[in-house]
This record gives structure tokens, C-alpha cells and sequence, in this order.
């Protein structure tokens, strides 16, 4: 969801508490107001992320809670350190300088996906290459290496 997205939902918000009779009294509208600007600004749940880190974070609780996977907040940079800047996929080294949407970028990869039951945690996230993380998809670690194995025997 992008800014204007984000924007355009609160504004309906607002409008249909305005709009929509079923609050008995304005007391009630304005506690309902007042928690939409909140959450509206809490997107992210962490103190301190700029509009954009929010707006991010937040997609990744989506997808998280889309499969009912658990999440835990987890700076990206700490995994970037922890893995040393080397892909966990191909074991080559990851230039920080390179920007999405370039193949040899730094991407974050689950270890075991989410499609396939991973959960969101530090333990099951690692560095990868956008290439590398793109080709592996929704597979597991295992059946992405025998697919890579298959392709560059062929």
C-alpha cells in the first residue's frame, strides 16, 4: 500500500465516522477518530521508523498475519551484519551500495517461506541477492537447491 493509498483510506475513514449514524453519541466518533490517526501513525508498531520504514513494516506484518505466520520486528541491517554481506543463497558477496531493483541488490530472504509455513522471526530470515531471492521463490531452501542443481547440470 503506498502513501496515497494509506491517505486515501483514512480520509474514507474519517468520512464515513462522520457520515455513519450507528455512534450514539459524538464522544464515541471522536474516540473512533482518535484511534484511525493513531494507527494511522503507528503503522510499523516501532517508535522512531521514518513514514517510509512504517509503510514498509507494516506490509511485512501483512503478509505475516496473511498466513497466520509469527512476526517479530526485526531491523534489516542487523541481518545484513549477522550474515557478514554474503548472499546465504549463492555465498557470493553483496554489494551495499547496488539499489533495488538491480539482481546483485540486498534482499531479505525467509528461510523457510511464509507460503510454506515460516514464520517472520530473525532465525528464518537471511541475506540474499535480489536475483538470487527471486529465483528461489516460494521453495524451501532443500528444493531450491535441487532445482539449481537440475538447471546447471542440464
Amino acid at each position: 500500500m503506498n502513501a496515497q493509498e494509506i491517505a486515501t483510506t483514512v480520509s474514507w475513514l474519517e468520512r464515513w465516522a462522520m457520515e455513519w449514524p450507528g455512534f450514539t453519541s459524538n464522544d464515541e466518533r471522536h474516540q473512533f477518530m482518535e484511534v484511525v490517526s493513531q494507527q494511522s501513525q503507528d503503522w510499523g508498531g516501532q517508535p522512531g521508523l521514518s513514514y517510509s520504514e512504517k509503510a514498509r513494516e507494516w506490509y511485512r506484518q501483512r503478509r505475516a498475519r496473511k498466513f497466520a505466520a509469527p512476526y517479530e520486528y526485526v531491523p534489516y541491517a542487523e541481518i545484513y551484519e549477522r550474515d557478514n554481506w554474503i548472499c546465504q543463497l549463492c555465498l557470493e558477496s553483496v554489494d551495499m551500495a547496488l539499489g533495488h531493483p538491480h539482481p546483485m541488490s540486498r534482499s531479505i530472504d525467509h528461510i523457510i517461506p511464509l507460503a510454506g509455513g515460516g514464520s517472520h522471526v530473525a532465525d528464518n530470515l537471511q541475506l540474499a541477492h535480489l536475483g538470487c531471492n527471486m529465483s528461489k521463490h516460494t521453495s524451501s531452501m532443500d528444493e531450491w537447491l535441487r532445482t539449481k542443481s537440475t538447471i546447471e547440470v542440464a
